[in-house]
């Protein structure tokens, strides 16, 4: 499995781990002030993890680009909660992680074309460095072309890709 952690810190001050598993595309979160192991999680040991108390999970997708605000993981609990500048380090993360290519394509690359089902291959919008700035680039197989979106920030250029790709 392809899993990935980070470290942040609540709004009252709670570490929270992410857990990123890759081949899911989901997020978990989990308290990390209660873990299972003998020492720290004695009480209810059986419910916890090593990375803590499962708090709540979310696709990563919808997690890159989830805006400018906070995010509210359990109503029942306030001390479950991420402000805007925690959420957006979780963004961050993910964004770098994902590999910068947002595919239009389905997986088995057919696509229905002139009424009937084609291999049309791998296609779709790649985020790609242009020194200091970024630019987007579409892609069908192993050729690419330019866009639009060029010399941009990293997070302007993936929140172009991203927007291109949903346009469907």
């Amino acid at each position: 499995m392809d899993m990935r952690t980070l470290n942040i810190i609540g709004v009252t001050g709670v570490e929270f781990t992410a857990v990123w598993d890759r081949a899911a595309n989901e997020v978990m979160f989990y308290d990390t002030r209660f873990t299972g192991d003998a020492e720290r999680g004695a009480r209810r040991q059986d419910q916890w993890t090593p990375d803590g108390q499962f708090v709540s999970s979310y696709s990563a997708l919808d997690l890159s680009h989830h805006g400018n605000y906070g995010l509210d993981m359990y109503g029942g609990e306030p001390e479950w909660t991420l402000s805007a500048s925690a959420l957006a380090q979780v963004t961050k993360w993910l964004r770098c992680g994902f590999s910068g290519t947002y595919s239009t394509a389905r997986e088995d690359g057919m696509e229905f074309i002139g009424g009937r089902w084609v291999y049309a291959g791998d296609k779709g919008y790649q985020v790609v460095t242009d020194g200091d700035l970024w630019r987007v680039v579409s892609y069908a197989g192993a050729t690419t072309r330019p866009t639009s979106v060029h010399g941009v920030s990293q997070d302007a250029a993936h929140d172009a890709a991203w927007s291109l790709s949903y346009r469907k």
